[in-house]
């Protein structure tokens, strides 16, 4: 069971898509990796696609790459400087910061080159205990969860959610001895074979929040225009996993609405990695390979598929992760154990009763406030629990309809936190839904009634 995954990174960039620093947008990525496993090395020539325009171009990187030059569409040298930094609110997190001054550059759309070299050994000094990732032969991850190619943004908190979650097209190439493979979410264009290597070129279907590339040695199950990437030693998980995803589909398909997975894939990867979800595909961790009992977190992974977009400048996760850990348990309690679902609202019960009485801030928060405080983790628990008091309120027929028109509504334009609630109060029209959401989502009345209950049904009888 997983009350919540340290995805920092992610949860960070989950904002507002409409700010930008200066105007300026990275549009595009060409990525060119050529690793050296023996040294725990890797070099990228990274081009980098330029709209709009504005004084100061900020990127990120590991604190461990270093930018060697910089140059233009006409190849011509750009100045720019990088600097070891901490973020100013997040102390223990060190990035290389990148300025690069815009203006010199003549047109509205520009191509910059940046050629880096160096190593990543991870952040699990951060706290980040998921972002284990560094060069090696046996895996290798490259994402923005590490910075492994440049991320757009300051280094702030506060500052990468202003900006928000920011949409490009990619092309990713990487160059490794022929008994590893490449593989991304994006779509396998081309391989070249030469001395020894092979070179696996990648591109976007869909345009991207983030690139996820892995290396190992992996092996492949295709079904039409599915693709599960898995290790050799868990082919029979990989089975299941596909089985999984399938038939979970079908729930959702009939709760939330029809989803076409086109050139969808499914990545392994290992244990303590973090599991994600992008809209073309999955990297999961290989608990679920390896473990039937941990299926579930497939189902939550799904679920996120009909996610709609963020509004908030920091979004509370609500929607998101409460409702994936709710779908994670009752679909787990329809495919498995009819009385799972009852079971883990017991266990969270259990679990937020205990964080309300050694967290006064958490106790005094309401829900709504908990990405401006960085208190998002809750929403996997306290969250949770929302949607199971509002399940058994309204009757199961009435939550996925809900559901439904809310992300029928909603799914093009993004929706703030208040429009959910208050397009759960119009829906209802119900006393007890609006005591509900206001006593879970605007005030802190609902951990009075959480301390105060004994078992998880007390909370809608």
């Amino acid at each position: 069971m997983i009350f919540k995954r340290l995805i920092i990174i992610s949860v960070l960039v989950f904002g507002s898509s409409n700010l930008l620093f200066s105007q300026i947008k990275v549009s595009q990525y060409d990525l060119d990796f050529q690793f050296n496993f023996e040294n725990e090395r890797l070099s990228c020539v990274a081009k980098l696609g330029i709209n709009g325009q504005g004084d100061t171009l900020n990127l990120l990187l590991y604190r461990l790459l270093k930018v060697i030059s910089i140059t233009d569409t006409s190849g011509g040298n750009i100045d720019f400087t990088q600097n070891i930094v901490s973020f100013e609110d997040f102390e223990k997190l060190q990035v290389n910061h990148i300025k690069i001054p815009i203006r010199e550059l003549t047109q509205t759309n520009s191509v910059l080159t940046i050629n880096y070299i160096g190593t990543i050994v991870g952040y699990t000094e951060t706290g980040m205990n998921y972002v284990k990732d560094n060069i090696s032969s046996e895996f290798t991850i490259i994402r923005m969860d590490a910075f492994a190619y440049p991320v757009q943004g300051t280094p702030s908190i506060q500052e990468l959610r202003k900006l928000g979650m920011q949409l490009f097209d990619y092309n990713v190439s990487a160059t490794v001895p022929d008994s590893l493979k490449v593989v991304t979410l994006g779509k396998l264009v081309e391989t070249e074979k030469k001395n020894g290597t092979i070179k696996y070129k990648y591109q976007s279907i869909y345009p991207s929040w983030r690139i996820d590339l892995a290396i190992g040695k992996y092996c492949t199950l295709s079904f039409d225009n599915f693709r599960i990437h898995y290790f050799k030693e868990d082919s029979l998980g990989a089975q299941r996993v596909y089985s999984a995803i399938q038939q979970t589909k079908l729930l959702y398909d009939s709760w939330f609405g029809q989803k076409e997975l086109k050139d969808f894939t499914v990545i392994e990867v290992l244990e303590g990695y973090g599991s994600q979800t992008d809209a073309c595909g999955i990297i999961q961790t290989s608990t679920a390979f390896k473990n039937p009992e941990y299926t579930e977190e497939l189902y939550h992974e799904v679920s996120h598929l009909w996610n709609v977009p963020h509004k908030d400048k920091a979004p509370c996760r609500l929607e998101s992760e409460g409702l994936a850990m709710f779908m994670q348990f009752l679909v787990k309690g329809k495919m498995e154990d009819n009385n799972y679902l009852e079971k883990m609202a017991q266990i969270t019960l259990e679990k937020v009763k205990k964080q309300i009485e050694d967290n006064s801030n958490f106790a005094s928060t309401p829900i709504i406030e908990y990405g401006e405080k960085n208190m998002t983790d809750y929403s996997y628990s306290k969250g949770m629990l929302f949607y199971y008091i509002l399940y058994h309120t309204v009757g199961e027929k009435a939550f996925f309809e809900a559901i439904k028109g809310y992300y029928d509504e909603f799914k093009d334009a993004g929706s703030t936190t208040k429009e959910f609630a208050e397009y759960l109060k119009s829906r209802f029209k119900n006393s007890s839904v609006d005591k509900l959401i206001n006593n879970w989502i605007f005030t802190n009345q609902s951990s009075i009634h959480l301390s105060n209950s004994k078992m998880a049904e007390d909370l809608w009888k």
